[in-house]
């Protein structure tokens, strides 16, 4: 039986809406494993702009040098860190 779709908490729809409303992200990789790291929404929002929408994304690895993984993202909307994917 297919696991129910988890519902997207509105606070996560863009980075600034993210900034406005107290949502932390952390990053983690898939491959090497390191430890969770703080995201600055500040700086993504300044390069991205304000309405980018983090949901689903993934980028290569930046928190291990040489890593060939890729990089998640993780949301405190609920009071504890989930993946942020569908």
């Amino acid at each position: 039986m297919p696991f129910a779709s988890v519902s997207r908490p509105p606070s996560t729809t863009s980075v600034g809406r993210m900034i406005r409303e107290g949502v932390r992200v952390r990053v983690w990789c898939d491959t090497c494993d390191a430890a969770f790291r703080e995201v600055d929404l500040q700086l993504i929002a300044e390069t991205m702009g304000t309405d980018f929408d983090l949901w689903g994304k993934a980028t290569h690895c930046r928190l291990t040098e040489g890593c060939r993984g890729r990089n998640r993202f993780y949301h405190n909307a609920r009071g504890y860190f989930c993946r942020m994917r569908h």
